[in-house]
């Protein structure tokens, strides 16, 4: 019986933690997401503002380093994240 009710409240905790761990990765999500959004919506703007061909290039350029750099930082956060584990 004892058995029994420690069981339970271990797999009650485990699942309260994985609720945690859970919110903790949708609002990391959800940050990621808004980045991203908002960086698109610049370089729309950079985009639509170009009056040259040089410009044009100069926006889509950012945008692929900005994005590679979010990337980038993603790689790292998962990286992190699986060594607290």
């Amino acid at each position: 019986m004892k058995l029994l009710l420690v069981t339970g409240l271990a797999l009650l905790s485990m699942s309260s933690f994985a609720q945690e761990d859970l919110a903790a990765h949708k609002a990391k999500e959800n940050e990621n997401f808004d980045k991203r959004i908002s960086r698109l919506t610049e370089a729309k703007t950079c985009v639509n503002a170009a009056a040259t061909k040089e410009a044009f290039k100069s926006c889509k350029e950012a945008l692929h380093k900005d994005m590679q750099a979010m990337k980038e930082d993603w790689k790292n956060h998962k990286k992190e994240h699986h060594k607290k584990k």
